[in-house]
């Protein structure tokens, strides 16, 4: 199937619904960003909205942005989506290649960066 579920408020998303091509975060979900890296790194495309710090982690090359409290405007993104399998594929690749920037080792790195030039 194109999309199964959606990563609910609370975090919780099956395993059938990581292996989905296509990922629908809702606000709520995405205020906590471990669940956009979470989509990231498991290769689903992201179809979301631009609302708080959604925009600092997605852009318009790893994500489907919708209109905020919008049906009509999600089934207009899934419908696209459905007819243009290409891209889920580019955007999944993308996402895949993005989720290596938050890996626990480079978030290491570059905090000791951070206590280093605060030291120095």
């Amino acid at each position: 199937s194109l999309v199964k579920g959606c990563a609910a408020p609370d975090g919780t998303v099956t395993e059938s619904e990581k292996q989905d091509p296509v990922r629908v975060v809702s606000p709520e979900a995405a205020a906590d960003t471990r669940r956009m890296i979470e989509a990231m790194a498991t290769g689903n495309a992201i179809l979301t909205c631009k609302h708080a710090g959604i925009p600092d982690i997605c852009n318009e090359n790893n994500a489907i942005f919708v209109k905020k409290n919008s049906v009509d405007s999600i089934v207009e993104q899934l419908r696209y989506l459905y007819h243009n399998n290409s891209v889920i594929h580019q955007l999944a690749q993308e996402n895949l290649q993005y989720s290596h920037q938050f890996s626990e080792e480079i978030f290491t790195e570059n905090i000791i960066k951070i206590f280093n030039k605060c030291l120095n």
